[in-house]
């Protein structure tokens, strides 16, 4: 499922469809995360995981809750 940019704002709460791993550490499947900014050149959002590390994903990543 992918998102339609009009479907979400900044502040609203997704969720991840798989485990993304990165030198910097890996985001698992099922984690909550809140959406801090959208559209960006090379990923379509900032979202910020409940740690509070900031991860940069496409709509593909993540589904609405």
């Amino acid at each position: 499922m992918t998102l339609d940019i009009p479907d979400i704002r900044t502040g609203d709460k997704l969720k991840v469809v798989y485990t993304i791993s990165s030198s910097d550490g890996v985001l698992y499947k099922d984690t909550i995360v809140k959406i801090e900014a959208i559209g960006f050149p090379d990923k379509d959002l900032r979202v910020i995981d409940p740690v509070g590390k900031i991860w940069y994903l496409n709509f593909s990543d993540v589904r609405k809750i």
